[in-house]
């Protein structure tokens, strides 16, 4: 039986999702009675999350809001380490690789053990402490502004850097995604993404299933930039098949 708190955390990102969402609907997907859920949108309204609205509640946060980088990588890390470990799949022996920020990208730098001869520019400490040291990566951190606790490098001097290089893949996370395209929460960090997606041959995007139909702040790229995109089985049936149905290769694992 589901708990309490891990309801109101799925309620929560549900309406972050949406921007709204029914209490019938919410009633239905969780199995209780509307009185639950509307004791559960009151308790996300007192703390100051959601708003309830007739019939259900609409999100508090804008498109701009970016959760802490240690409460993300909490969320969804199972479906995350199964991402990141199909992903690592994809990485052939002698590949040029770029690494984007995020925890679902993050998975993937723990997972790259087996490949030889990789070289890999990440844009991200995490990554790069993750990667240090292992004799079968030659690795390049790339130079910029350090943002707090993203650890995530940007600016004109990361753009400028990631010019100057040609990768095979690009392995790239999203705060969204929709048929409206590849979005982020943050400025900074979106330039770069898209700077990713201009400069490797083939662009694979790692996200949960959380992130389907959301747009988050700033565009990144159109859908059609996407080559392959990495996701849990989890993620909703009708949103991957339209992506299909656009030539982006779902895989789910």
């Amino acid at each position: 039986m589901m708990l309490t708190q891990e309801r109101r955390q799925q309620i929560m990102e549900a309406i972050e999702r949406g921007g709204t969402v029914s209490a019938q609907t919410l009633a239905d997907r969780f199995g209780v009675s509307t009185m639950t859920i509307r004791r559960d949108l009151q308790f996300l309204e007192t703390d100051g999350l959601a708003r309830r609205v007739h019939g259900g509640a609409i999100t508090l946060r804008g498109r701009g809001y970016e959760p802490a980088f240690f409460h993300r990588q909490g969320q969804e890390s199972e479906e995350k380490g199964r991402i990141g470990k199909r992903a690592a799949e994809l990485v052939s022996e002698g590949d040029t690789l770029v690494l984007d920020v995020g925890t679902t990208v993050l998975e993937l730098a723990h997972c790259l053990h087996r490949q030889a001869n990789l070289t890999v520019l990440v844009t991200g400490l995490h990554a790069a402490n993750e990667l240090a040291g292992r004799p079968n990566i030659h690795l390049i951190v790339a130079a910029g502004v350090v943002r707090y606790p993203e650890l995530s490098l940007s600016g004109s001097l990361t753009e400028r850097i990631l010019n100057e290089f040609y990768f095979d893949k690009a392995f790239i996370g999203a705060s969204g995604m929709s048929m409206q395209g590849i979005t982020g929460f943050n400025l900074e960090d979106a330039l770069v993404k898209s700077v990713l997606v201009q400069r490797a041959r083939q662009r694979i995007l790692l996200v949960d299933h959380t992130k389907f139909n959301t747009v988050a702040f700033k565009l990144v790229a159109p859908l059609s930039s996407i080559n392959t995109i990495v996701t849990g089985f989890e993620a909703d049936a009708g949103a991957v098949e339209q992506m299909r149905e656009h030539g982006v290769d779902v895989i789910l694992t």
